[in-house]
């Protein structure tokens, strides 16, 4: 049996002199789910068409709007898994049309059990089986250090960052954050 040699290893054996917070490194601008919106088969089909296109690909956070502002974050839906989704509930349902829900999701948002809110939310296709309801996330000002522990150790895909409320505020995937690590011996080469 042969081990295959990881993409992070070179940087576990690092050390990297961190100046920047999660909240500064995170990727402006992740299009993301709306508990809010009604979705359907097209629209989220235009979603993952769109973020396939912007070159990121890695996912959609579920996100609700918040009273007092802001956006309160209740999954995540990687991409590839959206898609395996479509594909799966087309032999289903096909009309673009056709409503899309995340019952887990809205059910925790409402604070109602996952039998109230498959009552109260319409006939569809729902989603909630391919949904990561726990991501990992780490505060705008966690350690550099925690973030790249989280990338090297447990080699997470993408990390959400939220504020001091629990808001969301945006993502930091992988190969985002591989550029960061790159820009930082880009950044200790030129101080040599």
């Amino acid at each position: 049996m042969q081990l295959t040699p990881r993409r992070f290893t070179s940087a576990a054996k690092l050390e990297y002199i961190h100046e920047s917070t999660p909240g500064d490194i995170l990727a402006s601008g992740t299009p993301v789910i709306s508990l809010d919106e009604d979705n359907t088969f097209g629209s989220l089909r235009s979603k993952l068409a769109s973020l396939y296109e912007q070159g990121v690909g890695g996912g959609f956070p579920l996100v609700a709007s918040e009273e007092g502002g802001g956006q309160r974050m209740y999954g995540y839906l990687a991409s590839k898994e959206l898609e395996f989704g479509l594909v799966q509930s087309s032999f289903t349902f096909s009309s673009p049309t056709t409503p899309c829900t995340f019952r887990v999701a809205s059910a925790s948002r409402q604070g109602i059990s996952l039998q109230a809110s498959r009552v109260a939310t319409p006939a569809g296709c729902d989603f909630s089986w391919l949904v990561d309801m726990a991501p990992i996330t780490v505060s705008l000002r966690s350690p550099m250090e925690l973030v790249h522990e989280l990338f090297v150790k447990l080699g997470v895909r993408y990390v959400v960052v939220v504020d001091e409320k629990g808001l969301y505020k945006g993502v930091v995937e992988k190969n985002h954050y591989l550029s960061y690590l790159k820009w930082l011996e880009k950044k200790a080469a030129v101080r040599k």
